[in-house]
């Protein structure tokens, strides 16, 4: 949700504020703000067979504008760079698992991509 959140803000559907809103949201109900560390081509390759996928290419239920959303493809230029902010503070552990992560409820399980 938050990285499909910061690829709209980088299509230009959303602003900065309502994504940190989003992710201060997340945070407050104790879900988890960032993905593990796997590489962006890691992430491509799973999304690529993803339900959503049409012929290999990658679509995304986005945030057209607050309360309205929409299915919409995204070219890798943008979608790894979403992809590395939202997993950058575990990248910054050195791609161990850290943070929320590692908080209860998920002890030291890594989630599943």
């Amino acid at each position: 949700m938050l990285m499909a959140a910061r690829l709209s803000e980088r299509l230009g559907h959303v602003d900065a504020a309502f994504v940190q809103r989003l992710v201060d949201l997340a945070r407050r109900a104790g879900l988890p703000t960032v993905g593990p560390a796997l590489g962006a081509d890691n992430y491509l390759e799973h999304m690529r067979v993803d339900k959503k996928a049409q012929d290999g290419d990658i679509r995304f239920v986005l945030i057209q504008q607050p309360g309205q959303a929409m299915v919409q493809g995204a070219p890798d230029a943008l979608v790894v760079p979403a992809l590395q902010d939202q997993c950058r503070t575990v990248a910054q552990a050195g791609g161990a698992v850290a943070g929320p992560w590692t908080d209860p409820p998920y002890g030291s399980r890594v989630p599943p991509p």
